[in-house]
């Protein structure tokens, strides 16, 4: 169950390494290989985790960065920035940073209509509400940095992973040393783009 207390050492702790007290960073379950990672920020309320294949994590606030994936909650003009998890997937097998279709999703927070809870900080569910789902307001930037090729295209998609319409996103060269290695994909995650319906996932394509 998510949120319940571990008490003494988890299986999890000892097959990936992760540091449930949140003394940092873990290593990898394939022995310190650098493309997989996990690791826990107990003071700053964040915990990301790097493979070849996935990068993201959860922040309360502020930036984080995981791997190639970059997210930042605290956006100019925001009154209240909202916890969130984002994460990166890639769709077609290969590396991330070399896939040609990524999906991303910006995760805040959810619950049932009518939903009651003990506090705000809502730990013990006291009521469980009913249908539809409410999702709570979000913004996210959000960059991946993809060796170089075709400028992608970025799609926000519906919950059954349509494509319902392109994302204004900027894509830029970078590096001194190999500038055009490597390009940067970045735009804002918003939950509320769909007045309808709360957006979640996206994809990027390279054209």
């Amino acid at each position: 169950r998510l949120g319940a207390p571990v008490a003494g050492v988890s299986p999890w702790e000892k097959r990936i390494g992760v540091a449930l007290d949140g003394r940092g960073a873990a290593a990898s379950e394939t022995g310190g290989n650098r493309s997989q990672s996990t690791a826990i920020d107990k003071a700053r309320g964040t915990f990301a985790v790097v493979t070849p294949r996935t990068c993201g994590g959860f922040a309360e606030s502020g930036a984080l960065e995981c791997g190639p994936l970059t997210f930042d909650l605290d956006l100019p003009g925001e009154a209240l920035n909202r916890p969130a998890a984002v994460w990166a997937s890639s769709l077609d097998g290969a590396p991330l940073e070399e896939s040609r279709r990524i999906l991303v999703a910006h995760v805040t927070d959810a619950r049932n209509t009518g939903a009651v809870f003990d506090t705000d900080a809502a730990r013990t569910w006291q009521k469980q509400g009913r249908t539809p789902a409410l999702v709570r307001r979000g913004r996210a930037a959000i960059s991946l940095a993809l060796h170089g090729g075709a400028a992608p295209a970025v799609y926000r998609l519906c919950p059954a992973g349509r494509r319902i319409a392109e994302v204004a996103a900027s894509c830029r060269e970078g590096g001194r040393e190999a500038p055009h290695s490597r390009i940067t994909v970045s735009f804002t995650a918003d939950t509320a783009l769909d007045p309808s319906c709360a957006t979640i996932f996206y994809e990027i394509v390279r054209r």
